[in-house]
């Protein structure tokens, strides 16, 4: 049976159609990830977790399509419930980046103010994060992103204000209340 990405993509639609008996629901496609814009990460799980039941049964039928080793592959790619966990898990961490993108983004007022105040509460988001057992699996990214942080944050301070690189930054978040992460 050949396959294009057009009978996919209707695959995929019709799978939500056949759970939807309402015709106002509209039928939707997961998002690309694109390199050169990090949110699309984000939004790209976070379509992929909403439609993550009709994901498994788009690659549920699609291996049903074929035999042998092909099947075998295509039925290796539905995430088993752990990893549709760590998706979940990898979205709380990339929601804190989004709130803090979000919180200096705008087309309509100056937000420079903002960008001090979201970089230290998303440090302070990661921080409780890499001491949470659950959030193991990322600790050596959430390290990574919180040197990058650091690195931003230490632009904005004065060469006499500089401590010990992240005790400026911890120093800061530490006065306010704990921070939550999802």
């Amino acid at each position: 049976m050949e396959r294009s990405s057009a009978k996919r993509k209707e695959l995929f639609k019709l799978i939500q159609e056949r759970k939807h008996s309402d015709p106002a629901v509209v039928a939707k496609q997961m998002v690309l990830d694109m390199k050169v814009r990090w949110s699309s990460t984000y939004h790209m799980l976070h379509r992929g977790w909403d439609l993550r039941r009709d994901v498994d049964t788009f690659v549920f039928e699609m291996a049903q399509e074929e035999t042998g080793d092909k099947r075998d592959k295509l039925e290796g790619l539905r995430l088993k419930h752990d990893e549709w966990n760590r998706v979940d898990l990898f979205l709380n961490l990339l929601a804190c980046a989004e709130q803090a993108q979000h919180a200096f983004s705008s087309e309509l007022r100056s937000t420079l103010h903002l960008a001090i105040p979201a970089l230290e509460r998303l440090h302070a988001q990661w921080s409780v994060a890499a001491e949470d057992v659950k959030y193991s699996a990322f600790w050596p990214a959430l390290e990574a992103a919180m040197e990058k942080v650091d690195e931003y944050y230490q632009k904005t301070v004065r060469p006499h204000q500089v401590a010990s690189g992240r005790q400026v930054v911890t120093g800061l978040i530490r006065v306010e209340s704990s921070p939550d992460i999802p």
